[in-house]
């Protein structure tokens, strides 16, 4: 599945996880002479450690192609979506905190729960693996 025989500064490549690498350093003849993106060195062929393969090895180049006239309207409508989230977000400081969620201090949920402002439209988002709480515009 290789399509290249060394590695080379300036190209991106795959690895098994699907993950990109842009090897971003040269350090001349050692053992892992390529560095990239990602803060690993690899060697010549791409390899993490010289003397094991592991599903983070480098095993195919990413050819870089032009964007075509699709492809380029559909992340501008990708961005426009995106800022349309982003317009409705509000800043939070740790000041605001106790202004816009607190500990509940009274009813059935006394020291149980939260109070969240009524000032905002509050959600529920995945970020990165957890789950976030955001306040947004009403």
């Amino acid at each position: 599945m290789k399509n290249f025989k060394t590695l080379e500064v300036g190209k991106t490549y795959k690895n098994q996880l699907n993950q990109l690498v842009k090897i971003v350093d040269y350090f001349g003849e050692y053992t892992y002479p390529f560095g990239g993106d990602d803060n690993n060195t690899y060697t010549l062929d791409g390899s993490k450690y010289s003397n094991l393969a592991t599903i983070e090895d480098l095993i195919e180049l990413i050819e870089d192609k032009p964007l075509t006239i699709c492809e380029i309207d559909a992340k501008i409508a990708e961005l426009q979506e995106l800022r349309k989230e982003l317009d409705k977000s509000v800043e939070v400081s740790y000041n605001s905190l106790g202004y816009i969620i607190g500990v509940r201090t009274f009813g059935k949920y006394e020291e149980k729960g939260f109070r969240l402002s009524s000032t905002y439209n509050w959600e529920i988002v995945n970020d990165c693996g957890d789950l976030v709480l955001i306040p947004t515009k009403k």
